[in-house]
């Protein structure tokens, strides 16, 4: 699993029948994607150092994919739907700040 590799499968369900349109992907655990069309709850807050999501990717070492019972957050900031529909996501978690 890779962010990219879980924002492109909520992506996918936008030419599904019924389409869904997932506003939110999540990577977690190094393995795990989630999607969403609301926020999480409770809302996910900015940490650094050990506590941080520091866990690799299973699909690319390179990159970081949550941790154990947190995980780094990608938000739609855009969406046009037409036929099968295209979404535009920012390229690094979402910060939300309480």
């Amino acid at each position: 699993m890779t962010p990219d590799l879980c924002i492109s499968s909520a992506l996918a369900r936008l030419s599904a029948k019924p389409a869904t349109t997932y506003l939110y992907a999540g990577v977690e655990y190094g393995r795990e994607c989630y999607a969403g069309s609301v926020a999480p709850t409770p809302e996910p807050n900015t940490l650094v150092g050990k506590n941080a999501c520091t866990m690799p990717c299973k699909g690319d070492a390179n990159q970081k994919c949550g941790a154990g019972n947190m995980y780094n957050l990608y938000a739609a900031t855009a969406a046009t739907i037409s036929g099968t529909g295209t979404t535009v996501w920012n390229s690094a978690p979402a910060t939300v700040t309480p």
